[in-house]
């Protein structure tokens, strides 16, 4: 019922994916509630049976979209991943830089140590 297509395609296709799935799914349960009505199967039982296919077919879409969400996390972390070593190096180059060609007095920090002025 799942379209393998449907996970590596643009928003529209899954949505029509998701769509055509919804139609095979409604068909499928007529099936099963048609055959089921013909074998003399108690409605009950039938019942029972189309919950737990709907259940399945909901389940069955959670575990895609599960896959490619962590997909996407994954590709994530790892630009996060760069992102982060790329800023420490650009703060540490900013630090030294600042050292460097900064003037600072430390003298003027005595207020704030508890030294006098």
């Amino acid at each position: 019922m799942l379209d393998k297509s449907a996970c590596n395609s643009t928003d529209v296709a899954v949505a029509q994916a998701g769509i055509a799935g919804q139609f095979r799914l409604r068909s499928s349960l007529h099936h099963l509630r048609t055959q089921g009505r013909q074998e003399g199967i108690p409605l009950r039982e039938i019942r029972h049976t189309l919950l737990l296919a709907r259940r399945a077919y909901r389940l069955t879409l959670l575990v895609t979209h599960y896959e490619e969400v962590r997909a996407i996390l994954s590709s994530w972390r790892y630009f996060h991943r760069w992102l982060g070593l790329l800023m420490i190096l650009l703060a540490a180059v900013h630090i030294i830089t600042a050292f460097r060609f900064g003037g600072i007095d430390f003298a003027s920090l005595n207020p704030f140590r508890g030294g006098a002025p």
